[in-house]
């Protein structure tokens, strides 16, 4: 009954406050500004295609290929068919790659695969094949599990393994270089090696569970970065396992680790900043950062174990929090995110564990999701929307299957709510009665 009063009430209202034509002015105008309140729309892809729907890895080659690291093998998506990519052996058991956990789109169009247990491997574009590269499996010869790739300005491939340290491969003459932890000044801090990044300097940037440091090029010592406990101040990131490494428009390397923490660094400083995550202070997070993203719209987006975090680029200010939500079949389709890529159209690609394969438009300003507000008090905590109005003063009021109408502005942010004291019977007196409480 509420809900049947209140849509005739609105209806009521519309007819004395509010001219359609100017309302629906009022809101294409709200509609074509960027709006950090507007829940971005995800499409999923190949939900059949994707073996058990785990995305460890995501890639854009030269070609525009889409490559996808299964747990199951590589596939590719050439924007029609999904086609798994093999290698060519006698032996059915050897023709998969297994869990693929890193990859590197190179310049010259080759696709480099680091996998969980098999070592480095190569798919040539010319040939359509799949090759493997052993040479860095340590004194047990078992490869370790390749977790980071990156690729310098000479055109060699580094590769961050799992305890096997970071080797530096030459692809024209198939060798290793070493590069291992020891008690040397300017050593790789520690053999476990999770991010890897080469920024248009040729300056690498090497994230281990011993925090972050850099390689500059020309260089042959690893210098840390704000990784140094012995510096006290300045060690923010020492002990930490550093996960995610970016370098944004700006030219600063965002960096997040396995604890949660979100820092950007200054290249030409070295000195970094922690980002604010929310609730006023620069808090820890229990989510893992698991990759990172700029969006053309300037807004980095932080992949977690829980979802996606939006950031404003240059202030880093936290825009909004994106989680899987069953109700909303245009959101993220699973919890954990575990990579993000920017292909060259402009469109965003979010891969999960058990999420699948998802992509988002940000251009496509047609449809816009205004999702419920998560903080349990708003009068738009419900986004189950009944009615609505749009008003000459720009507000929009939406009335929720809870009992009350949020009042928003044109931004479609809350700028207050309007409460039902008493239900009655003849709408066309519901003013007149003070029938509704406004705040």
């Amino acid at each position: 009954m509420i809900g049947r009063h209140l849509t005739l009430l609105l209806a009521a209202l519309l007819t004395a406050l509010v001219s359609a034509n100017t309302a629906q002015a009022e809101f294409r105008s709200a509609a074509s500004a960027p709006n950090p309140l507007v829940e971005p729309r995800f499409e999923s892809v190949g939900a059949r295609s994707i073996p058990r729907g785990v995305v460890a890895a995501l890639a854009q080659d030269r070609a525009g290929f889409l490559w996808i690291a299964t747990g199951d093998g590589l596939v590719r998506y050439d924007g029609h068919r999904f086609r798994p990519q093999e290698r060519a052996s006698d032996i059915p058991a050897h023709r998969n790659l297994g869990w693929i956990r890193s990859m590197l789109a190179a310049r010259g169009g080759r696709l480099w695969i680091g996998t969980e247990s098999d070592g480095l491997a190569v798919y040539d574009p010319k040939t359509e094949q799949v090759a493997s590269y052993r040479g860095h499996g340590g004194a047990t010869g078992v490869p370790p599990t390749i977790q980071a790739l990156a690729e310098d300005q000479d055109g060699a491939v580094w590769v961050g393994t799992a305890g096997g340290g970071l080797d530096r491969f030459d692809p024209a003459r198939a060798t290793y270089t070493h590069h291992r932890h020891s008690s040397q000044p300017g050593s790789l801090p520690d053999d476990r090696v999770q991010a890897l990044l080469v920024d248009h300097r040729g300056t690498l940037w090497v994230g281990t569970w011993q925090g972050l440091s850099r390689r500059v090029r020309g260089r042959s010592r690893f210098e840390p970065v704000m990784s140094n406990p012995l510096t006290g101040g300045d060690s923010e990131l020492a002990g930490r396992s550093v996960t995610a490494l970016f370098e944004a428009s700006d030219g600063r390397i965002w960096v997040g680790t396995q604890q949660g923490d979100l820092a950007i660094v200054d290249p030409a400083t070295a000195q970094a900043q922690r980002v604010d995550q929310g609730g006023g202070v620069a808090a820890e997070s229990p989510d893992p950062v698991s990759c990172l993203v700029e969006s053309p719209a300037g807004q980095m987006w932080v992949g977690r174990a829980s979802g996606i975090d939006l950031y404003g680029v240059h202030d880093a200010h936290l825009l909004r929090r994106l989680r899987h939500d069953p109700r909303y079949p245009t959101g993220l389709a699973g919890a954990q995110v575990t990579s993000l890529v920017l292909d060259r159209a402009g469109w965003i690609w979010v891969g999960g564990l058990g999420g699948g394969l998802q992509r988002h438009n940000p251009n496509n300003r047609s449809i816009w999701v205004r999702a419920a507000d998560p903080a349990p008090d708003s009068p738009f905590a419900d986004a189950d929307v009944r009615s609505l109005l749009a008003l000459d003063n720009g507000e929009i009021w939406a009335a929720t299957h809870n009992p009350g109408v949020a009042v928003m502005d044109a931004q479609l942010r809350v700028i207050g709510a309007l409460h039902p004291q008493a239900v009655v019977a003849d709408p066309n007196t519901a003013l007149a009665r003070g029938g509704l409480r406004v705040t």
